[in-house]
């Protein structure tokens, strides 16, 4: 390789060899094709990485020799047909792929993307919430299989897989800590049962965490640096992100709103926390029965036997009872997480997961709660993602991680 012409201020600090200086310049060049979102000419790398252009021209052609980069035609840059055309590089996102897995009480979701995002395939299998640990881990493991087949990716191309569950997840061991709504769960490991499945890294993840992954990357987040997702369906949890950073704690139990004391939870089902059984789906179809009981004019009376999904279709259609109910549960919601508010003080609270299908009702009466008990309210939105928020997550954690371990330590 010819010698680099630049100065000493690329070289790593203290130093370095010429291995160094090759990984870090083919990094920078593939780092800055891959982000941009035309075709490049080699002087425009060379500028944006302030590197010689003979350098960008070697490691370019390296890139491409590895199949990291691909030869583009004039005419995706816009660039003039009269005269010897210029090299144009664009990213290959197709040199590798990456799997999103969301492994839920009554669902799993696997998700393959390309190093780009772009979601190539999606499959969803229905599960029971009663299903033992080992048969879950068999229907992961299965529909895995079934979407890389059916894509016909090459199963060596997936380059990071992450896996999405409800409970803890300890950051020291990569295992389920405590998961209540999943039978034995905290008792296989997930990652070694579902190593067979792939060729790559496996990271294991709180599902909050990745669905405020996911809401920020993908969704109404919009990269927001202090950010808290609220996960309400049947359980209840929290994703954090505090200054750009993913808040997992000491045993990865950051984020379990749920077990916040309240009163009214001393007879609560055992398998739920004293927040979490006051403002679950179960406990807005406990509110609702009774309702309907009161109110036989009420659409909620309509419907035997009542579901989450019935209080909150309800709501949204102008049902004064139903409506009354989910401002009611806000008002429950409000009280339980102005601790973190207050301790947190985030500029984002979004709320998805299954009882956020109450939509603009929730969210203005939350809001509206919330600034009662908290001195700066953050701007509430509802999740843009729904029941894709944990999957997409897990394909973006599976992306940084690909970008920190294989990309960034590319060499050409």
């Amino acid at each position: 390789m010819p010698m680099s012409t630049e100065s000493s201020a690329t070289l790593p600090l203290g130093g370095g060899t010429a291995t160094t200086l090759r990984q870090r310049n083919s990094s920078a060049v593939l780092d800055i094709v891959r982000r941009s979102s035309a075709p490049l000419r080699v002087a425009e790398i060379a500028q944006a990485a302030s590197l010689s252009r003979p350098t960008v021209e070697t490691v370019a052609e390296g890139l491409l020799d590895q199949a990291w980069l691909l030869l583009a035609d004039a005419d995706d840059a816009g660039a003039p047909s009269v005269g010897r055309p210029a090299r144009l590089y664009r990213f290959n996102e197709r040199a590798g792929f990456v799997l999103g897995v969301d492994v839920g009480a009554h669902s799993v979701t696997v998700a393959i993307a390309d190093l780009r995002g772009g979601i190539v395939a999606t499959e969803r299998h229905r599960v029971g919430p009663e299903l033992p640990a080992a048969e879950r881990l068999a229907a992961t493991a299965e529909v895995i299989g079934a979407l890389i087949a059916h894509t016909g990716i090459d199963r060596g191309s997936i380059l990071s897989m992450t896996v999405g569950t409800p409970g803890t997840v300890s950051p020291a061991t990569d295992r389920v800590g405590l998961s209540p709504g999943m039978p034995g769960w905290p008792e296989v490991d997930v990652v070694a049962a579902l190593a067979s499945s792939v060729d790559c890294s496996i990271e294991l993840e709180n599902d909050a965490n990745l669905a405020a992954v996911g809401e920020r990357a993908r969704g109404v987040g919009g990269g927001c640096a202090d950010m808290v997702f609220l996960l309400l369906g049947e359980r209840l949890g929290a994703g954090i992100i505090a200054n750009d950073a993913l808040v997992r704690g000491r045993n990865g139990a950051a984020g379990e709103l749920g077990y916040i004391p309240v009163g009214g939870a001393a007879h609560r089902d055992p398998r739920f926390g004293p927040l979490e059984s006051r403002v679950n789906a179960s406990a807005l179809v406990r509110m609702g029965a009774r309702a309907a009981a009161e109110h036989p004019e009420s659409a909620l009376a309509a419907s035997a036997p009542l579901t989450a999904g019935d209080v909150t279709m309800a709501a949204t259609r102008g049902d004064a009872h139903a409506s009354a109910l989910v401002r009611r549960l806000a008002r429950r919601i409000a009280r339980g997480i102005a601790p973190t508010l207050l301790t947190l003080n985030p500029d984002m609270l979004v709320v998805g997961g299954g009882v956020s299908l109450a939509g603009e009702v929730l969210r203005s009466a939350l809001a509206t709660a919330i600034e009662k008990v908290v001195l700066y309210p953050p701007e509430i939105r509802l999740s843009a993602l729904g029941d894709e928020a944990v999957v997409l997550g897990a394909v973006t954690q599976s992306l940084d991680r690909v970008e920190a371990d294989v990309l960034a330590r590319v060499s050409a």
